[in-house]
């Protein structure tokens, strides 16, 4: 088996990327462009959070996607999606370095892209508890961002990885004394 190089992970992360431009901007323009009329102040807080939001979607979405595209290598199946349109994905990741990719303790595995997002929305909700809620509905926004990128369901490494990343996040609402009412994926 090979050795996981920074290269093969870093084309799995530039495959993914042209998938995240089709709604980046789009969505972005339109609740910037609802904002003008509100108080500075307010709007200042607003767009701080939605761009935290922004930002945990799109690495969610980012992160989910590179998962899934690891496992469809290291199954050998693309689920729909053609290799071929997106020339930056390196095709050298062998079937057997893509599976050590996406295995328990790999770069793509449950426990270390779920601690991937978990920490991306922590880190940069601290102890404020709407932050943290705005990351979180973020990484599902993110996760289902990246189902209409395959076309439909993600597979259960990818549902397990969402389902451990909420936990984390809905650990840190509570720590900090808030509390998730809506804890449906």
């Amino acid at each position: 088996m090979g050795v996981i190089s920074v290269q093969n992970i870093q084309s799995v992360k530039s495959f993914t990327s042209k998938l995240m431009l089709k709604n980046d901007t789009t969505n972005m323009n339109s609740k910037k462009h609802k904002m003008d009329s509100i108080p500075e102040s307010v709007a200042q807080h607003a767009k701080g959070m939605l761009n935290f939001k922004h930002d945990i979607r799109t690495m969610s979405f980012e992160n989910l996607n590179e998962q899934y595209g690891t496992l469809s290598l290291s199954l050998n199946q693309l689920g729909g999606v053609q290799l071929e349109e997106y020339n930056e994905f390196d095709s050298s990741l062998s079937q057997a370095e893509a599976k050590k990719m996406v295995s328990e303790d790999g770069y793509y595995g449950v426990k270390n892209t779920s601690q991937r997002i978990a920490d991306f929305v922590i880190k940069g909700g601290g102890d404020d508890i709407e932050r943290l809620k705005a990351g979180r509905e973020g990484v599902l926004h993110g996760f289902k961002e990246s189902e209409k990128a395959f076309g439909g369901a993600l597979p259960g490494i990818s549902h397990e990885t969402l389902k451990t990343a909420l936990e984390k996040i809905d650990k840190a609402i509570e720590d900090a004394g808030g509390s998730v009412v809506d804890i449906s994926v």
